[in-house]
């Protein structure tokens, strides 16, 4: 693998890492308080959420040593949404805590056909960016929501952040990103479109203006 290749893996794959740890710090403490409360239910609600985003680490570790093999896992089998987007809220729930952020979730999400592990990723990380650009915003809320046309099924995950500029959706639309982009929401969707294009789908950013909201979407084949 080239320099510049494993320069953009390695920040990918530490772009992805930072999430889940920081999920766990914030349950640790959160697991401590409910120890000197006696709290044990939530205790035990805690230690799962703890368990899945070391769940979601290993996989990203399987991944990389994968790919070092020169094997990256590239399976597609039919996938519900529904688990995917679970995985994503667990991943960053600190973050939505924190951030005090209501995530909607349409019901009745469809099946695609895909590789599991890579589209939590790509919603983990479009959940990860609107999260970001919510910062500080009044009543912050992402939707999340898919719908079948024909033999496609488009995900949209829409904020009602700070938005964009004509000039900033133009550059965040279009591969190569720039280098002033690779941080934040743009080294995110950098890791999205890698992984969607994989599976034979689009990627689109769209937004009013400033003050008006992102909503990202892509496509993927349907699995059923």
């Amino acid at each position: 693998m080239a320099d510049e290749d494993t320069t953009r893996w390695l920040a990918m794959l530490g772009h992805d890492l930072i999430a889940p740890l920081v999920t766990i710090q914030g349950f640790l403490t959160l697991i401590e308080d409910d120890a000197r409360r006696g709290d044990w239910s939530r205790f035990e609600q805690d230690v799962s959420c703890v368990n899945r985003a070391c769940d979601h680490m290993r996989r990203l570790l399987e991944d990389l040593r994968a790919l070092a093999r020169g094997e990256p896992s590239t399976a597609q089998d039919a996938t519900p949404l529904a688990p995917l987007v679970d995985a994503a809220r667990v991943a960053l729930a600190a973050a939505i805590a924190r951030q005090n952020v209501e995530i909607r979730v349409a019901a009745d999400l469809p099946v695609v056909r895909g590789n599991a592990t890579q589209l939590a990723r790509v919603l983990q990380n479009l959940l990860d960016n609107a999260l970001a650009a919510l910062h500080g915003q009044p009543d912050p809320r992402v939707e999340i929501a898919a719908c079948r046309e024909g033999g496609v099924v488009r995900v949209t995950v829409r904020d009602n952040g700070r938005g964009l500029t004509t000039e900033e959706r133009q550059a965040l639309s279009q591969p190569p990103l720039p280098e002033s982009a690779r941080s934040g929401r743009g080294l995110g969707l950098q890791i999205v479109r890698q992984f969607v294009e994989a599976h034979g789908g689009s990627l689109g950013i769209e937004s009013a203006g400033p003050g008006q909201g992102v909503t990202a979407w892509f496509t993927l084949p349907a699995g059923e």
